[in-house]
């Protein structure tokens, strides 16, 4: 079986490729040079573990804010992975955001989200 390594270094926000090769000496020379990792794939094959994660978070008319985590979900049609959506179903709440997210738990999905969410909110001066 072919086998392609990627060199990869930070989580979340931060989580990078460095280099890809499809020798596997080549990849721990670099990794070690650059202090990385290494993630093993084999070629042509799907190895996708992740599960996609439809998270909101409400800023509720009292300042309250609340976080709903939905999922495994099966299919999102409408709904662009990481991109942060507003919700134009407001109701009790000043605003609505919601973000599609792929991860393999629910934890990881959730600081995903999180850190999307703060950057969308900054941006859009979102109090």
């Amino acid at each position: 079986m072919d086998k392609v390594y990627i060199i990869t270094n930070g989580e979340y926000s931060d989580y990078r490729i460095i280099a890809a090769t499809l020798d596997k000496d080549v990849a721990e020379d670099i990794a070690e040079k650059t202090e990385s990792n290494i993630e093993e794939y084999v070629l042509n094959t799907i190895t996708n573990k992740k599960l996609t994660w439809l998270v909101h978070f409400y800023k509720r008319n009292d300042n309250k804010e609340d976080w709903l985590c939905l999922g495994p979900m099966p299919n999102l049609n409408n709904v662009k992975v990481g991109v942060v959506h507003e919700s134009s179903l407001v109701g009790i709440n000043k605003y609505v955001l919601y973000v599609a997210i792929l991860a393999e738990t629910k934890e990881r999905a959730l600081k995903i989200a999180s850190d999307k969410i703060a950057q969308y909110r900054y941006e859009k001066g979102f109090v």
